[in-house]
């Protein structure tokens, strides 16, 4: 190859590399989140040069606590455009609470940049929730009740509360909503919900969905019981069940006098 057409590849390929600029910004939200909840971090990867880049490597860089590491490759990144990554992270109900960091890297031209660092807050869910069937296991058609304890353990007041049930079908609720209101700090509450088990056997499930808002939006605390069905006794089978005992005290009688 001539020295001179070399050099002049060279020089071409720095200055398409100079005039392509690629920058990555981080957005988290509020920058807080609840456990057990799942938060949006959104990547912005933008051309600010007057050449394509390609094969750009985006790295979402996450500690192991939320999942590690997201690996992205934009292909083709015009000049003077933008691509957007959003990821939605799900943040595991056992996760401490505290500050964890999280940032991206973006590779290109042989080159890898990193972007300025954030802190994403992980708080402890605010609403305590707990629920308990009266009886586990009841007849058909029996009438029966659940009972919701929630309480707010969070640092806010959480407003709009309200609950609702929702059972499978056959089972007949008294009610399947009952706004709450206003739940101050530290304050507990508890409510009944009265039912009636289904005439058919066999398990059935009940969800208690409580909803509120606070500072962070609106928000769901979901918890599932179980309700096990047994055949109870009918006005027909006490019938069949009083003659047959009827019946054995006669036998008994005619043949031990």
């Amino acid at each position: 190859m001539n020295k001179n057409l070399a050099i002049l590849i060279t020089l071409a390929c720095t200055l398409s590399s100079s005039l392509a600029l690629v920058e990555t910004s981080v957005y988290i939200g509020k920058g807080t989140a609840y456990t057990g909840e799942t938060t949006k971090i959104t990547l912005i990867t933008e051309n600010t040069g007057y050449t394509a880049e390609r094969d750009i490597q985006l790295k979402l860089k996450l500690p192991q606590e939320l999942g590690g590491d997201k690996n992205t490759t934009i292909e083709h990144l015009d000049p003077q455009s933008q691509v957007t990554e959003q990821y939605n992270i799900i943040i595991p109900s056992d996760t401490e609470p505290g500050n964890y960091p999280v940032y991206a890297t973006t590779a290109y031209g042989n080159k890898e940049y990193k972007v300025q660092e954030q802190n994403l807050k992980i708080l402890k869910f605010p609403l305590e929730l707990q629920t308990s069937l009266t009886k586990d296991t009841v007849s058909s058609k029996e009438n029966t009740s659940i009972t919701v304890d929630i309480a707010n353990i969070g640092t806010n007041e959480l407003e709009n509360v309200k609950i609702n049930i929702i059972a499978d079908s056959f089972i007949e609720l008294e009610r399947e909503e009952l706004p709450v209101g206003l739940l101050s700090i530290n304050h507990e509450t508890r409510k009944e919900f009265s039912l009636t088990s289904p005439n058919t056997p066999g398990d059935y499930s009940i969800i208690v969905q409580v909803e509120f808002e606070d500072l962070l939006g609106k928000h769901v605390k979901t918890e599932t019981s179980t309700l096990h069905v047994t055949r109870g006794f009918s006005l027909i089978t006490a019938a069949i069940a009083v003659l047959l005992a009827a019946a054995i005290v006669i036998l008994a009688k005619r043949y031990f006098g």
